[in-house]
């Protein structure tokens, strides 16, 4: 399916990456604790890349709408291209990566340095659900088909869904919105996570 309109919301520029402002303040400050800092980096490094992905998916859109505005002089010359097959590849692995986001979140909460306000952590638990549904079926494709439990409706991979406002897969869908939405709390644990200990900021209560 080929979008006409690209509906995903743009959260690069309020999310730059964070793993630089990290290693410079591992050369200063020590870790809370050994298993805090193993969390911290792995989230820092996974919410990076899911917003990367995320990033690379919108452009793949808005590159596939460009492409169809070309004149049908310039495709006979070079030829149609398919951005959508990167759309995939990029929206595909954002959901995986903001599974072990969610999971990372549940085993976090158990560390006395990891502080994340309430209202943020049972919004992303309510909006849990589809993600890993999604993610899911992504990533144990190969036991579906050896199982012969082929979905009856949806895609094997992901795609742009019906309505052009979300990534379909499986026949769950999950708006664009939504994960844009995720994508921005994730970062702002991310964030806090990276001040922590740091001196940078005081703290926040859950």
């Amino acid at each position: 399916m080929l979008p006409t309109t690209c509906n995903m919301p743009d959260i690069r520029e309020e999310c730059p990456p964070l793993l630089p402002t990290l290693a410079l303040i591992n050369s200063f400050f020590e870790d809370p604790s050994p298993e805090f800092g193993q969390y911290r980096k792995a989230v820092v490094r996974w919410i990076d890349k899911a917003i990367s992905e995320y990033s690379q998916a919108r452009e793949a859109i808005l590159a596939q709408i460009e492409e169809q505005n070309r004149t049908p002089e310039e495709m006979a010359r070079t030829g149609r291209q398919i951005y959508m097959f990167d759309f995939s590849y990029a929206i595909e692995h954002c959901l995986m990566l903001t599974r072990r986001l969610l999971r990372a979140l549940e085993r976090m909460n158990s560390l006395p340095e990891v502080q994340i306000d309430r209202t943020v952590r049972k919004y992303l638990q309510s909006q849990s659900q589809n993600l890993v549904d999604a993610r899911n079926f992504a990533e144990h494709i190969v036991e579906m088909i050896s199982g012969g439990k082929l979905p009856e409706k949806g895609s094997l991979f992901a795609r742009l869904s019906q309505d052009h406002k979300g990534v379909e897969v499986g026949g769950d869908v999950v708006p664009f919105s939504q994960l844009a939405s995720t994508l921005r709390k994730f970062y702002s644990i991310a964030q806090h996570l990276v001040d922590t200990e740091s001196g940078l900021e005081d703290g926040q209560k859950s």
